[in-house]
C-alpha cells in the first residue's frame, strides 16, 4: 500500500523535474515559464497519482 509520505515525494521530484524543464524550454520571461510549467505541473500530479496509487511502481518493483 502507498503511503502519503511517497505520494509527496514523488510529486516533488516531478514538479521539480516539470520546472526545470520549463525553465530550459521557454523563454527568458517569467510569464513564459508558467505559460510552459503550469501543463508540466499538471501532469506531474496526474503520474504522481498514478504512480503512487496506480500499481504501476509495484508491478515495475515485481518483474525484476
Amino acid at each position: 500500500m502507498a503511503s502519503h509520505d511517497h505520494f509527496a515525494r514523488t510529486l516533488a521530484l516531478l514538479c521539480t523535474l516539470a520546472l526545470v524543464i520549463a525553465g530550459f524550454a521557454s523563454p527568458p520571461d517569467p510569464f513564459s515559464l508558467l505559460r510552459y510549467a503550469a501543463p508540466l505541473l499538471v501532469a506531474a500530479v496526474v503520474l504522481s497519482v498514478a504512480l503512487t496509487y496506480g500499481g504501476v511502481l509495484e508491478s515495475i518493483r515485481n518483474e525484476t
